[in-house]
């Protein structure tokens, strides 16, 4: 059985005061989404920093990197700023 090709990866980032709930997915080339882990951290520097770890374990580094987040509070600013390459506005 072939691996299946990843087109696309994206990190989804629910933020709240205290926490953050990630989850990573991979869209396939069968055109279908797969999880491939969630977690969750402190909304905290200590936080980030176990996030971005996570990340470089499970994230594909071949592809770039989607982040999706909810833009409803000043708390979603600090994690988008703290991974690398990303844009906030």
């Amino acid at each position: 059985m072939s691996k299946k090709v990843t087109l696309k990866q994206c990190l989804g980032i629910d933020v709240s005061m205290k926490k953050i709930d990630c989850c990573l997915s991979f869209y396939t080339e069968d055109l279908k989404i797969k999880v491939v882990a969630t977690s969750g951290y402190e909304n905290n520097p200590d936080g980030f920093v176990k996030l971005r770890e996570w990340l470089n374990r499970k994230q594909d580094n071949s592809l770039a990197l989607h982040v999706n987040m909810e833009a409803t509070t000043p708390t979603m600013k600090k994690p988008p700023i703290f991974l690398p390459g990303s844009v906030t506005g």
